[in-house]
């Protein structure tokens, strides 16, 4: 895991199994939500998740992303206009 991108830990029902599923998402601010989420680590796999990752176009995951993406750019706006960073 990246420690320098967002992550964030959601509950959902698996797309293709239709169970519950912790998942764990990366989400990249600097692409769209479609784009931008992907599924690093899920309660249905022991080790890397495998499956096609469908999860990572469910409302929830998209859900995150904006939240994730509002914060930053909340975070961002705290800076102030004359930092670069």
């Amino acid at each position: 895991m990246n420690k320098h991108i967002p992550h964030t830990t959601i509950d959902l029902i698996c797309p293709k199994h239709q169970t519950p599923c912790e998942v764990s998402f990366q989400l990249d601010l600097f692409t769209d939500a479609e784009h931008g989420v992907e599924a690093e680590a899920c309660s249905e796999f022991i080790g890397p998740v495998t499956c096609n990752k469908d999860c990572e176009h469910a409302k929830e995951a998209l859900a995150a992303h904006v939240m994730a993406l509002a914060q930053h750019r909340y975070e961002l706006g705290q800076i102030g206009p004359n930092v670069i960073g």
